[in-house]
C-alpha cells in the first residue's frame, strides 16, 4: 500500500466520517412516513454537526464535493483507470479525488432534510440557508456534473484538472441524482434512463452493469 494511501485512511480514521450517505434525508423522509416529526427535530444540532463534517471535502471554487469511488463504495470505478490506464498502482482500486453525482447528490438530499427539519420547528434562518445551500449543489451539478454530449450525470476527476473536464464515460453511479429528485425532467432523465435499455449502455443479462458495456475498461480487471 502507498504510503499517500496509508495517510489518508489514517486521517479519515481520525475523522468521525468514512462513508457517502444520505442518513440525514432518511432521517427526515422518516419522520415523514411514521409522523414522529419530533424525533427529527431533537435531532437538529446533531444534523448540522454532522453536515460540517464534511467540508473538508467541499470545494468551494467549483461548488461540488468529491472523494475518492473507493469510499463512495465503488472500487475499480472509471476515474481509477483514466487516472491510471497503466494499472502500475493501486490508484484504480481506490480511484483519485474526484467530483461525483453521487455524493453531490446525498449532500444536496442531505441539505434540503435539515431545512425542511428546520421549517417543522420554525428556525427559519437555518431553514433558509439550507434552502439555499441544497440549490448552489444542485445548480453546480448541472454545471459541471451534467454532460450534454453523453447526456449523462458523469464523474469529474480533481487532480491535474483545473477545467473541469468530464470523463468520457457513463457509470451507474449517474443515476443516483435521480433518486433524489435531481434532474427530473425531461432534458435530463429521458436520455438517461434509455441507457438503462440499451445493450451497449447498461443492459446485461443479470442486472444493470456498473459500467456501460460500450466502455473500454468494461473488461478491465
Amino acid at each position: 500500500m502507498s504510503q499517500s494511501r496509508v495517510m489518508f485512511e489514517q486521517s479519515l480514521t481520525d475523522s468521525r466520517i468514512r462513508y457517502t450517505h444520505w442518513i440525514l434525508d432518511a432521517l427526515y423522509r422518516r419522520s415523514q412516513v411514521d409522523g414522529d416529526q419530533q424525533f427529527a427535530a431533537d435531532q437538529m444540532s446533531d444534523m448540522i454537526r454532522m453536515w460540517n463534517e464534511w467540508d473538508y471535502s467541499f470545494d468551494s471554487s467549483a461548488g461540488l464535493y468529491y472523494f475518492t469511488p473507493d469510499f463512495d463504495a465503488q472500487e475499480y470505478s472509471l476515474p481509477g483507470y483514466v487516472a491510471d490506464p497503466t494499472g502500475s498502482s493501486d490508484l484504480q482500486y481506490v480511484g483519485p479525488d474526484t467530483y461525483r453525482p453521487s455524493i453531490n447528490a446525498y449532500m444536496k438530499a442531505n441539505a434540503l432534510a435539515i431545512a425542511n427539519t428546520a421549517t417543522q420547528i420554525h428556525n427559519s434562518a437555518v431553514a433558509s440557508n439550507f434552502t439555499r445551500i441544497a440549490a448552489n449543489i444542485e445548480s453546480a451539478m448541472q454545471d459541471h456534473l451534467w454532460d450534454p454530449v453523453q447526456q449523462f450525470y458523469v464523474d469529474v476527476i480533481r487532480p491535474n484538472n483545473p477545467n473541469l473536464t468530464r470523463i468520457t464515460g457513463r457509470e451507474e453511479v449517474g443515476l443516483f441524482p435521480f433518486r433524489f429528485g435531481i434532474g427530473l425532467n425531461s432534458t435530463y432523465a429521458s436520455p438517461a434512463i434509455q441507457e438503462l435499455f440499451d445493450p451497449n449502455g447498461f443492459l446485461t443479462t443479470y442486472g444493470p452493469s456498473t459500467l456501460e458495456v460500450r466502455n473500454q475498461y468494461y473488461d478491465a480487471t
